[in-house]
């Protein structure tokens, strides 16, 4: 599926089908975006629904998705964010989504760091390396494709270079998988 709708949004489109084909190819980007974070690449996702965002700025499913990927991230500010704009459209989930997600931001929750990596808590050294160079890559602010997603590309680019810096050390991982475990403990009624 992300190697067609790939393929639909770098299709060449002539100069005067580019406002006809901007809905249309704001749609590619976000079911593209919607195959990139079942296959846990939430970095990737948020980037194709910043674009489809800048092709057609209507188009909620884009915000909706982005919205699912910072949550699925643990990036609750910008999750937030963008529930709250779609609140007004939206359902009950939506507000329940968006009050979790002021919650967590009350909390000062952090992003899960091998979420945005793409990995799961298993993941070796050398996992969390090759995950971390090759996000380092994609999100690196001078790549973005557009100059209007370069903030995005930037924030993203932070977040992959925190999570990295966490995972990276043997200390600081240790901690950090510590804190998720009580956290998990925590909800499940331990304490």
């Amino acid at each position: 599926a992300i190697r067609h709708y790939g393929a639909a949004v770098d299709a060449p489109v002539s100069y005067g089908k580019l406002f006809d084909e901007a809905p249309r190819r704001a749609a590619y980007h976000a079911n593209r975006a919607a195959a990139l974070q079942a296959m846990r690449q939430y970095c990737d996702a948020v980037m194709d629904c910043c674009a489809s965002h800048l092709l057609d700025s209507k188009y909620l499913r884009a915000l909706q998705r982005r919205a699912d990927a910072y949550l699925s991230m643990g990036d609750w500010p910008n999750a937030a964010n963008d529930l709250e704009a779609l609140a007004p459209h939206m359902g009950a989930e939506c507000a329940t989504k968006l009050a979790e997600a002021r919650r967590k931001v009350k909390k000062g929750t952090t992003c899960d760091h091998y979420a945005v990596l793409g990995l799961g808590h298993e993941a070796s050294g050398s996992e969390i390396k090759q995950a971390y160079r090759q996000l380092a890559l994609k999100m690196h602010p001078d790549k973005a494709p557009k100059p209007e997603l370069r903030s995005q590309a930037e924030a993203m680019f932070k977040h992959v270079a925190q999570a990295y810096a966490t995972l990276s050390d043997a200390t600081q991982r240790k901690r950090y998988d510590s804190t998720v475990v009580i956290s998990r403990f925590r909800r499940s009624g331990g304490y």
